[in-house]
């Protein structure tokens, strides 16, 4: 049962921790050396210049949710001019060349590369939100050609590691284009849109934009916007632009529409493999019924059959599951002394705080071959290893045997070897169901496709590029949650009892209905009087040892004069007080605190030891001027 537990908490522990990576990606949340922060918003104000520059304002809006960060980056490639950095309105105050220091409040523009990198320094703790200006000129993004002016502008870098949760890029034409004579086109992963917002002003908009991808638009406006013989080139290619952009535009239309009925099979075959172990185990459960008991009737008067008290409480509790070894182990005591194997005689010691009650447990056989197993164990724990082979000991001293520490080991083991015999013993009778309830055969087949389907997409992501953005990560992640739930609820059987083991069950549960309101029965309707001893032991598994005991000596006066030799009507009559049970009471009291203290020893050792056309682009995607990429830390 405890490596249950710990293989239960250990499979459910990753998959917590596959939940979290899956909230985490989902946020958009970046783990870099232990700090975490989000690119919650990234807008870009873009004004294209009468001599073909580009003024751009960027924004960056950054979540810090977990660690100290001091420095932000940006990474822009090519050459750019005139930059600023403000935090919101406040100013950056320039200076030469990077800090290690980070100086607070200043910034630094240096090459890097074929790029530019920006670099300013701040103060901040985590649960904070702040938005950056940073503010640059890009020397060239137009191209005049003979029959056209074409702007092609990156925005977002490839080189960029933050998922974008709201990107937003608003560009202002240069006078002379509109939207009559300019054409726009965005390139991209899918999902964005790229609008005129009015004449003369273009908004490009998309959400949760994952990493490692670029975005960009190409603009065709007419000749005459741009000036500047530098920009020139002596060609004409307004056609093959448009052409090669209008294909581009309609293939991404056509790789949308794919990827849509490929990420709406994705989900149905996850759901598919996440929902076949459920809806198996459900069948299989639902379809298991109990057996009726073939007789069930509200007073049983006999004991139902000969099985030991230590079997009765976990048949009794079979299907709840709240079985208890100590009350096993005190009725199987009860027992023993009722079979004269244990003679048990109640001592008094005067002390400063009155008499010392104590209970002594003498040894009666001298050869146990008749004992059934579980009762040679208790035997063997009680006067050899407790008693020390004298053949005496007291319910006081197996009591501190079983609370010390140094003696637990003993005492578990005894403990765990008592609780097997009796469920052996239990299992011998042909009570509890081994076939019927057999759980199908698919469910390890499951277990084999699952662990099949979570290596295989890791293996063909790692050998095909094209798979890297696929949605065969929801394959993967869906297995895992499947497997999971075959590891966890698919090993159970449902627990059952075989049509003898209904029966019994009725039967008892009927003698303890007697047990409970014999006094509302005819004295000849009762058993002998020498029987209520035995049916004592059973009533102390039944739980109504007491109310019994009551009743018993008020239905029966003569018991107050019972033989001394009648062991446990004397315990449970000492001191002849007609609710004062004390030695009776001690026996499953002490042993149960017994008990305790023994698997809460082991326990605690053992936890010391877990708009316009948005595509991928034509032949020349991934080519416009600029493109930035930062982050903060």
């Amino acid at each position: 049962m405890i490596k249950k537990f710990f293989l239960t908490l250990f499979l459910l522990l990753i998959v917590g921790l596959i939940a979290i990576g899956i909230y985490e990606n989902q946020q958009g949340i970046l783990n870099a050396n232990g700090r975490k922060s989000i690119l919650k918003d990234l807008h870009y104000d873009v004004t294209i210049m009468k001599d073909g520059k580009a003024y751009v304002e960027e924004y960056r809006t950054y979540a810090f949710l977990q660690g100290d960060f001091s420095r932000g980056f940006l990474d822009v490639e090519g050459s750019i001019d005139q930059v600023a950095v403000y935090d919101g309105e406040t100013p950056f105050i320039k200076m030469e060349g990077f800090d290690t220091n980070r100086p607070e409040g200043y910034f630094a523009v240096q090459p890097s590369g074929s790029g530019t990198r920006v670099e300013w320094y701040y103060r901040v703790d985590e649960k904070t939100t702040k938005t950056f200006k940073i503010t640059y000129l890009i020397p060239e993004v137009a191209t005049i050609y003979n029959d056209c002016v074409d702007y092609f502008h990156k925005y977002v870098s490839s080189n960029n590691v933050y998922k974008i949760k709201n990107l937003s890029v608003t560009v202002h034409l240069p006078e002379g284009a509109n939207t009559d004579n300019t054409e726009i086109w965005a390139h991209g992963p899918s999902g964005g849109n790229l609008s005129f917002l009015d004449d003369r002003k273009v908004q490009l908009q998309m959400k949760n934009v994952p990493p490692g991808v670029f975005i960009e638009a190409r603009f065709l406006m007419p000749v005459g916007v741009i000036l500047g013989n530098h920009l020139r080139i002596d060609q004409n290619r307004y056609e093959v632009l448009r052409d090669m952009e209008n294909k581009a535009a309609e293939e991404s239309t056509r790789e949308r529409r794919i990827n849509g009925i490929i990420n709406l099979l994705a989900m149905m075959v996850s759901g598919t493999i996440i929902l076949l172990p459920v809806g198996t185990l459900i069948q299989y459960h639902s379809k298991l019924k109990r057996f009726k008991p073939t007789l069930s009737p509200t007073y049983y008067r006999d004991l139902p059959s000969n099985i030991y008290p230590a079997e009765l409480d976990r048949l009794l509790h079979f299907y709840n599951g709240k079985e208890n070894i100590s009350n096993q182990i005190s009725a199987t005591l009860l027992d023993l002394i009722h079979k004269k194997a244990i003679f048990a005689t109640i001592t008094e010691e005067a002390s400063t705080f009155g008499n010392k009650r104590d209970t002594v447990f003498t040894n009666q056989l001298t050869q146990w071959d008749a004992l059934a197993p579980h009762e040679k164990i208790l035997m063997a724990f009680i006067f050899i290893t407790v008693g020390g082979g004298t053949g005496t000991v007291t319910l006081k001293g197996i009591k501190k045997y079983c609370s010390n520490k140094k003696s637990n080991s003993e005492a578990y083991d005894f403990y765990l070897d008592f609780e097997s015999k009796v469920s052996s013993k239990l299992n011998s009778r042909d009570f509890i169901e081994t076939k019927r309830n057999v759980l199908p055969k698919i469910i390890t087949t499951y277990v084999l496709i699952y662990v099949i389907l979570m290596i295989l997409p890791m293996v063909l992501v790692s050998q095909v590029k094209a798979l890297e953005d696929s949605p065969i990560y929801y394959i993967s992640i869906a297995s895992v949650i499947g497997f999971m739930i075959t590891i966890i609820f698919g090993g159970k059987t449902k627990k059952l009892l075989t049509q003898k083991g209904e029966n019994e069950l009725a039967l008892w549960q009927a003698f303890k209905k007697f047990l409970s309101d014999f006094t509302t029965f005819e004295q000849k309707e009762l058993p002998e009087l020498f029987m209520w001893e035995k049916y004592l032991v059973y009533a102390t598994v039944l739980g109504v040892a007491g109310k019994l005991l009551k009743q018993l000596y008020a239905k029966y006066p003569e018991l107050t004069n019972v033989d001394y030799d009648s062991r446990l009507l004397y315990l449970a009559y000492y001191n002849r007080g007609y609710n004062n049970f004390e030695g009776f009471n001690d026996i499953g009291k002490t042993m149960s605190e017994a008990m305790r203290d023994t698997v809460n020893i082991a326990q605690k050792a053992a936890s010391k030891g877990g708009g316009g056309g948005f595509s991928s682009g034509g032949s020349d995607a991934g080519g416009g001027s600029g493109g930035s990429s930062g982050g903060v830390d």
